[in-house]
């Protein structure tokens, strides 16, 4: 886990939209697990499991916990890999085990 910590205007929105590649960075290089994501597309740094999460309840305020979460499934890759990312999900938000108990395949 990673946090980033700064005052008003000191970049962190800016770097956040660096790394997710929403923003070229002005300088130097953005890397995930050895891989270079400088000039990748923000949809397949995404697939790589890197997302830029926006703040505030606006954005799918209409949805359940649970809806919210497995939309979040839909770029977790195969449909193993989100079968195992489904518990871990639902074990960090308890208020959505009162949703349905396995993730829809898309």
């Amino acid at each position: 886990m990673v946090t980033l910590i700064g005052g008003n205007g000191a970049g962190k929105s800016t770097a956040l939209r660096a790394i997710s590649g929403l923003l070229p960075p002005f300088r130097g290089t953005v890397e995930f697990n050895g891989a270079n994501l400088t000039r990748l597309p923000p949809e397949r740094i995404v697939s790589l499991g890197l997302a830029l999460v926006p703040e505030g309840r606006r954005v799918f305020a209409s949805l359940s916990v649970t809806a919210n979460l497995e939309l979040g499934l839909f770029t977790a890759g195969t449909r193993s890999r989100r079968a195992g990312t489904w518990p871990r999900s639902r074990s960090a938000f308890p208020s959505s085990r009162s949703g349905r108990h396995s993730p829809r395949a898309p």
